[in-house]
Order: structure tokens, then C-alpha cells, then sequence
């Protein structure tokens, strides 16, 4: 039971820290929210040295002028004994960019949409505008994000998630 209230712990800590992050957004203007979406995911493991649980919350705003402002966190919680776990490693990363609509079913109320460009990403380390990315923070953005299409269900979920805080903050350093 402890087990489970730390991991719903850290899944709240982690969903308060993107708040203010989707909050602001990266609309200008007279854009207005267009939604809000959600991806959260508990991954337990067995490794030798004990047992791993590894949480990801995900948070997109999307805004009428098909701009979006996204937050990806990620926590692994370690246990050696089997009974406390403690965080070893935190990530998180907020970017900010365009989308466009590639289909909207009405009947099911979900929206594809394609990523077409990244602005602006910000980690612990620092926040990187996309006029400052190294060529290999653009190369990493680009496979990470650009052109990947992004089912947005009618329960507010980002089918599948981002994915996107392991790939960008190895590169996003400062």
C-alpha cells in the first residue's frame, strides 16, 4: 500500500509541476484553449539491485490558432528492500510549437494532429529557443517530435503519449 501511495504521489507531484507550464501556453494574441490532454503511465520492473517503478505525466494544451504548449515528466523510484522506494532520477522537459489537424472524427470526437514545428524547449537546464538550437538539438527535435502525429481522444488522452522528455533532455544541456 505504501508503494502505491508514493508512485499516486510522485504522479501528482509531477501533474502540479506542469501546471503553470500549460498555463501560459505559447498562443499570442486572441487564441483561445482548444483542449486539454492528458497521458500518465506507471511502469513497474525487477532489476537485479531491487525493483524499479517508473512514472510519466504528460500534459498538451492545444490553442485555436494551432499552437500548443506540452509538459513530460519523468520519475524512477527505487526499492532495494521491497518496501521503501526512493527517486533516483527526475526529467522533465516543456515545449512549445505548431500543430496542424490532420483529421477529426466528430461521431468519436478525436482530433489527429501533426507536430510541424518546435520553438521553444525547456528543461531543468535552461530554456532553448529554436533560433539558438545546436544542429543536434534540431536533429533531436525533429525525431522526436516533428511530423509525429498525435491522437487526441475524446477522454481528454494523449493516445500513446509524447514520448518526448528521454529523447530532449539529453541533448537540451546547458
Amino acid at each position: 500500500m505504501a508503494k502505491i501511495k508514493k508512485a499516486v504521489l510522485v504522479l501528482v507531484i509531477a501533474a502540479l509541476a506542469c501546471v503553470p507550464f500549460l498555463l501560459t501556453g505559447c498562443s499570442g494574441g486572441g487564441a483561445q484553449i482548444d483542449g486539454i490532454y492528458h497521458y500518465s503511465s506507471i511502469s513497474p520492473a525487477t532489476i537485479d539491485q531491487g525493483k524499479l517503478i517508473r512514472t510519466t505525466q504528460e500534459s498538451m494544451t492545444v490553442f485555436t490558432d494551432n499552437t500548443f504548449s506540452a509538459c513530460s515528466v519523468n520519475d524512477t523510484l527505487y526499492s532495494s528492500d521491497g518496501v521503501a522506494y526512493n527517486p533516483t532520477y527526475f526529467a522533465f522537459c516543456d515545449l512549445f510549437g505548431t500543430y496542424e489537424v490532420i483529421s477529426e472524427d466528430t461521431v468519436l470526437k478525436e482530433k489527429t494532429i501533426k507536430i510541424t514545428d518546435v520553438t521553444k524547449v525547456i528543461t531543468a537546464d535552461g530554456e532553448f529557443l529554436q533560433e539558438n538550437f545546436t544542429a543536434e538539438q534540431a536533429a533531436a527535435v525533429d525525431e522526436a517530435l516533428v511530423g509525429k502525429e498525435i491522437i487526441l481522444t475524446s477522454d481528454h488522452e494523449i493516445a500513446g503519449g509524447l514520448n518526448a522528455v528521454n529523447a530532449l533532455n539529453s541533448v537540451f544541456e546547458a
